[in-house]
């Protein structure tokens, strides 16, 4: 075990993660939170949290970046070379952009109405990575499984991801 914290109690635990710079700093979402806890299941909040690793690897301090209202989850996301960060939100079915300290700058959809124009909707996104400087989107349609909704969606980003963090493993 590398890390825990009760605030990593959520119905998929920690989830999506991703290194911000050359091993230093590791970004991770937690989907709802608290989500066991019966008395408290409607005020539920995705976050997305940022832990500073220490020169021997181990975690540093856990900084809250993003919290979402009550009953939004992010599932995955990528980070852009400018440093945002690209969430999609399994809860309430939508892709969102960060900045590089958490403030929401765009949200797709954003509103019920966009959603129901959209050919196939996103239902469950879960995963996100760069193509060039597009976004690609899985989406799972977790709820109800219409395999007419298992698509992987396209998203003009405007810029490229940041290079994965690969560190070197002793054999």
């Amino acid at each position: 075990m590398w890390y825990t914290h009760p605030d990593l109690d959520s119905i998929f635990g920690p989830n999506g993660i991703r290194f911000a710079d050359n091993g230093r700093t590791l970004l991770f979402a937690v989907t709802l939170h608290p989500f066991f806890d019966p008395t408290k299941i409607l005020h539920a909040k995705g976050r997305i949290y940022k832990i500073s690793i220490d020169k021997t690897g181990k975690p540093g301090k856990r900084e809250l970046i993003w919290e979402g209202k009550p009953g939004e989850g992010p599932d995955g996301f990528t980070i852009g070379e400018s440093g945002k960060i690209y969430v999609s939100l399994a809860l309430p079915e939508a892709m969102m952009i960060l900045s590089p300290n958490g403030k929401e700058l765009n949200r797709t959809p954003a509103t019920l109405e966009e959603k129901l124009q959209q050919e196939v909707s996103y239902s469950s996104p879960a995963n996100v990575a760069f193509h060039g400087k597009q976004v690609l989107v899985t989406n799972q349609d977790f709820f109800v499984g219409d395999p007419q909704k298992h698509v992987v969606f396209k998203v003009y980003a405007g810029e490229h991801g940041k290079p994965l963090f690969r560190p070197y493993i002793k054999q």
